[in-house]
Parts: C-alpha cells; sequence; structure tokens
C-alpha cells in the first residue's frame, strides 16, 4: 500500500529553472515574491546533470526560511526528432525525407508514416504531411515551415504508438529523486492508470513514496481516460502546449 504523501500548502507557484535564474540571488528573488517551488525540465538533462540548479533552489529556499518544491518533468512517452548535425530550415511546399537519410525520427514512429499522416515538430511550430511511405521512412511536404533543431518533440495525431512508460533517463532519475530533494514527479503524455502505476512503483521501491505523482494530459487518449487518473494521480496537469496540438481550441 502506497504511503500517505504529506500535503503541499493550498497554493502553489511554481517557476521554471533555466539559465536566466539558476542562481542563488535570483531564485532567492523569486521566492519573496511569491514562488513556492520550481519546476525542472529533464527533456534534455538528467536529474545529476542539473546538480547545481537543485543546490542553487535549496540554498535560495533556506535563505528564505522555506520548504521549496522540487517538481521535475521527465521525459516520459514523448517523441522526439534525433540529433541534427546543425538547425535546417524547413520551407513551405519543400518536400523531404523524414527517416533513412533524412530527419532522424524514433524507429516506433516508421510504421505510422502513412500517406496523408500530419507530422508536428517541435511543439506544433512546423507542420508536414506525409505523401510517400518509403522502405525506411516516408517522404513529406512542408505545410508550415519554420527552424527545426536537433531532439525536438514530433507527434503523429491520430496514430496508435506505444513507446514505454519511461526512458531509461527517466528510470535513473526516478532512483535518485528522494535523495535531491524532488517533492513532485510529472508523468508526460498519461494514457492509462498503468503508466501512473508505473512511475509510482518506482518511486515507492527508490525512497519515494511521500513523493507526489503529476499527471499531464497532454493528448486525445489522456482526455478520454482522465477518470481513471483521479484516483492515481495527486495532480492533474493540463499541458495546453501538446493538447491544443492534438485537438482544436474548442
Amino acid at each position: 500500500m502506497t504511503a500517505m504523501k504529506e500535503q503541499p500548502s493550498a497554493r502553489q507557484i511554481y517557476g521554471t529553472i533555466g539559465p536566466a535564474c539558476a542562481d542563488v540571488e535570483t531564485l532567492e528573488a523569486m521566492f519573496r515574491a511569491g514562488m513556492t517551488g520550481i519546476r525542472l525540465n529533464l527533456s534534455h538533462v538528467t536529474l545529476a546533470q542539473a546538480a547545481d540548479q537543485v543546490d542553487a533552489l535549496h540554498k535560495a529556499a533556506q535563505r528564505c526560511g522555506k520548504q521549496a518544491e522540487l517538481l521535475i518533468d521527465m521525459q516520459g512517452p514523448e517523441l522526439r526528432v534525433g540529433v541534427l548535425a546543425e538547425p535546417m530550415t524547413l520551407n513551405e511546399g519543400e518536400v523531404l525525407e523524414l527517416g533513412g537519410k533524412g530527419i532522424p525520427l524514433p524507429e516506433i514512429a516508421i510504421p505510422a508514416l502513412l500517406p496523408g499522416q500530419e507530422v508536428l515538430l517541435d511543439d506544433g511550430k512546423l507542420l508536414l504531411r506525409v505523401t510517400e511511405q518509403t522502405e525506411t521512412g516516408a517522404v513529406a511536404e512542408v505545410l508550415r515551415g519554420g527552424v527545426l533543431r536537433g531532439r525536438k518533440s514530433l507527434a503523429l495525431p491520430g496514430a496508435d504508438l506505444e513507446p514505454p512508460t519511461m526512458t531509461a533517463s527517466d528510470v535513473e532519475n526516478i532512483r535518485i529523486a528522494a535523495s535531491c530533494g524532488v517533492t513532485g514527479v510529472m508523468q508526460p503524455f498519461v494514457r492509462s492508470r498503468r503508466d501512473l502505476e508505473t512511475v509510482r512503483r518506482a518511486l515507492d521501491e527508490n525512497g519515494g513514496a511521500k513523493i507526489r505523482l503529476f499527471a499531464k494530459i497532454e493528448n486525445q487518449t489522456g482526455l478520454e481516460r482522465l477518470p481513471e487518473f483521479l484516483e492515481t494521480a495527486d495532480e492533474i496537469v493540463i499541458a495546453r502546449g501538446d493538447l491544443g496540438n492534438a485537438m482544436p481550441l474548442w
């Protein structure tokens, strides 16, 4: 049975730590302005690599006499393009290759690249449509162009894909979460109660029974299954960015 987690105060105001606010003085000013905790995005770094930022957070909170909430935003089952040697400019009307010798994509996405499939890149800033499937990927036309950098998000609206709940990096982050003072874990792209149970079990096995679990609703599947999350998650997060790519505003 999961141990009862400590309830946070009624109002929580989270900032997101980054280069502009990673020093103790700036974080202290943010706490004094009303911030109660920090969200640490682990899409591109690990918790261990962010040790200096975590240390600065705790020092700033201590100066203010506060116990800081540290919320880590995991990678989860989000799809991303691979590493690019340099940024690519995609022009509207251009035809290019996805997979193979073209834009690197995760293997799990390749079978879904059927003609007519829309491809959203970098949180929907760029939009492509598949025109032809190939042996190694697909050919797609750029409908909304822009600059694409490596490791940006990839979404295939309507495609039925099942990447694992946690990446290897997520597993390592969970392993040291309690020792780093993490108070909350945000699981992206929750698809089922099983996703949350998987993360909860990993936390419990690594000394994180008191760490709160946040379920991010980011696609149609998550929205439809929201009722089953309510008994498993401690908090529900409406991730308006990716959710806005998955369905119309209304």
